[in-house]
């Protein structure tokens, strides 16, 4: 369980739905972190062009720093599945881990950030 900035309940059950304290139900989507509704976030471009913006920074690199992020995540979560034993909640990493390194091998194959550029 844990509170969204509403301070709403909220939990994730068996079936790999977080539901809301008002008994709303989000389906995960799309594997690791599909329990977040984003409705009126900006888009990802939206959020990369305000960040350059603000900080001056350039973000024709943000594709390496993602493929890096999920795969050192699903490193780190395999070291959990690893020692899950009968721990159910260790367990359900294993899907996780498959998903985030697929989820970066893609990205990496897809981006057209070269590091040697």
């Amino acid at each position: 369980m844990w509170a969204d900035s509403d301070n709403r309940s909220q939990g994730v059950d068996s079936n790999e739905r977080a539901h809301l304290r008002d008994g709303r139900c989000l389906r995960a989507e799309g594997g690791a972190g599909g329990y977040v509704n984003m409705t009126g976030q900006p888009s990802r471009s939206e959020m990369l062009e305000h960040y350059a913006k603000v900080s001056g920074r350039q973000v024709d690199d943000i594709d390496y720093y993602n493929v890096l992020a999920k795969w050192k995540l699903a490193v780190v979560l395999e070291q959990g599945f690893q020692r899950a034993g009968n721990d159910y909640k260790l367990q359900a990493f294993g899907p996780v881990v498959l998903d985030l390194m697929k989820q970066a091998a893609d990205l990496a194959e897809s981006t057209d950030y070269n590091v040697l550029s």
